[in-house]
């Protein structure tokens, strides 16, 4: 049951990958800009190495990482809100997309 979701979870990633180069393109001025796109750095290099350990079925580093990685889209989120609540605008289909994705990874981390 695992091997179908973890096929899923590379495509799930894919739109947080443009965070990564972004990170390196940003206004270090902008701090609150910085910190998005680094959570969301962290969010896709930590979903990838999920990804790895099931696939060599390392099952026990792959759990304790899926647990940090659950904390990490929960950050992410409040991050979001605080800069909608700042008066910036966000597309409010980010926040979706993170639930989805934390939905995924938790049944990822509840099987057994």
């Amino acid at each position: 049951m695992y091997k179908r979701i973890v096929a899923k979870l590379p495509e799930a990633l894919d739109p947080l990958y443009p965070a990564v180069n972004e990170l390196k393109h940003v206004n270090r001025d902008n701090i609150m800009e910085c910190t998005v796109l680094c959570t969301r750095s962290k969010i896709y290099t930590n979903g990838m190495e999920v990804i790895r350990l099931y696939k060599q079925r390392q099952f026990k580093s792959a759990s304790f990482l899926t647990q940090r990685l659950l904390k990490q889209i929960n950050i992410h989120r409040y991050q979001l809100y605080k800069v909608a609540k700042s008066g910036q605008n966000i597309d409010l289909s980010n926040l979706r997309y993170l639930q989805d994705l934390k939905i995924l990874f938790s049944r990822l981390a509840n099987l057994k």
